[in-house]
C-alpha cells in the first residue's frame, strides 16, 4: 500500500492537467505517492496526452461526463494509500507541500480532512476554508451582493490573517481544490454524494465527516497554485446552473425540503440582477462573447431553478 493517492477529475483542461502532474513530479515528495486520474470525456486530447507524457499515472477515461462527484468516487475505489489526495486539474503543487499535508494528518488522527493555503495564479491569497456551512441566509447575502453592504458586512478579525499563517485551525469547510482526506474517516463517512454534479459535493462531504465527530483543519504551511474555475469557464452556460441546484440539494438535505424555496427565489433574484449587468456590459464593453456566455447562464438559471 502506498502512502498518498493522488486523485484528479478533468475535463478539457489538457495543458493545466500537465502543469498540475509536472508539479507533483516535480515536488518530489518523501511520501509513496500514485496517480489516477479521471478523465471525464475530454475534447481537448487530455487522456491522449497523460498516456504519453506521464505513463506511470493510472489513466480512467470515461465515455462521458460524469460530473465530479461520480469520478472522484471512481478514483477513490481504485485508490491503495493510507491518505487521498483530491487536486483539482488546475492546480499547482508547491515544492515540500504533499509531505506537509501527510505529516499533519499523521500527527493529528482526529482529522478526517485538511486543505493547504490556495494562491491565486499572481500569487495573492484566495479564500479556501469557511467557518460554517451554507445556509438560507448565506444564499440571499452572496446572490444580491448583501456582503457589499454594511449590514452584511462581517467584522475584522481579532488577528490579521499573516498573524496566523502558519497555524493550522479548525474549520467547517474547504474549498476543495486541494484536500487531503484519511482513509478511515472515508470509510467512516462514506463517498461523496452523486447527487451533486458538480459544486459542493466537498461540502456535503465536510458536513457528514464533522457530524460523526471527526475534524477539518486548515493548514497554511502547505501551499498551492489554483489557478480556478479553468473547466466551469469553458461553457458557464451549463456549469453556472449547477452552482444553484446543488445548493437547494445541500439544504433540501441537511436542513429540510421547508427551506428549499427560499433559497429558490435567493438565485432567482440573484440571476435577475446578473442578468441586468451583464446586458449593460454586453451593450458598453468589449468583451461582448463572454457576456452573452453568461446571459446564457442565467437565463438557464432562472429556467432550472423552480425544478432544481
Amino acid at each position: 500500500m502506498c502512502d498518498v493517492s493522488t486523485l484528479i477529475v478533468n475535463w478539457n483542461t489538457r495543458d493545466l492537467l500537465h502543469r498540475c502532474l509536472s508539479s507533483l513530479y516535480r515536488s518530489d515528495p518523501r511520501a509513496n505517492m500514485e496517480i489516477i486520474v479521471v478523465d471525464n470525456s475530454s475534447g481537448d486530447g487530455s487522456g491522449e496526452m497523460v498516456a504519453k507524457e506521464f505513463p506511470g499515472v493510472t489513466l480512467i477515461k470515461n465515455k462521458e461526463n460524469l460530473g465530479f462527484a461520480r469520478a472522484c468516487n471512481q478514483a477513490i475505489r481504485r485508490a491503495r494509500g493510507n491518505f487521498l489526495l483530491l487536486l483539482n486539474s488546475d492546480a499547482e503543487v508547491c515544492n515540500g507541500s504533499l509531505d506537509t499535508m501527510v505529516s499533519f494528518m499523521e500527527k493529528n488522527q482526529s482529522v478526517a480532512a485538511a486543505g493547504c493555503k490556495l494562491l491565486n495564479s499572481d500569487g495573492s491569497l484566495q479564500r479556501s476554508h469557511w467557518d460554517r456551512f451554507p445556509s438560507v441566509r448565506d444564499a440571499f447575502t452572496e446572490n444580491l451582493y448583501l456582503y457589499r453592504m454594511p449590514i452584511g458586512r462581517k467584522p475584522a478579525p481579532a488577528a490579521a490573517p499573516s498573524a496566523l499563517e502558519n497555524s493550522a485551525i479548525d474549520v467547517a469547510h474547504l474549498l476543495g481544490a486541494c484536500v487531503i482526506i484519511r482513509k478511515e474517516a472515508l470509510a467512516d463517512v462514506g463517498l461523496f454524494d452523486e447527487d451533486y454534479f458538480m459544486y459542493l459535493e466537498e461540502t456535503d462531504w465536510f458536513y457528514r465527516a464533522r457530524a460523526k465527530g471527526w475534524r477539518v483543519c486548515y493548514v497554511p504551511s502547505a501551499e498551492v497554485i489554483h489557478h480556478g474555475q479553468q473547466s466551469s469557464n469553458l461553457d458557464p452556460a451549463r456549469a453556472v446552473p449547477y452552482l444553484s441546484k446543488s445548493y437547494c440539494h445541500f439544504i433540501r438535505k441537511h436542513h429540510g425540503k421547508r427551506r428549499v424555496p427560499a433559497v429558490k427565489a435567493a438565485f432567482a433574484s440573484g440571476a435577475l440582477v446578473r442578468i441586468c449587468l451583464w446586458t449593460k456590459r454586453w451593450l458598453s464593453g468589449p468583451d461582448k462573447g463572454l457576456a452573452r456566455g453568461m446571459l446564457i447562464a442565467y437565463s438557464n438559471v432562472l429556467r432550472d431553478i423552480w425544478q432544481a
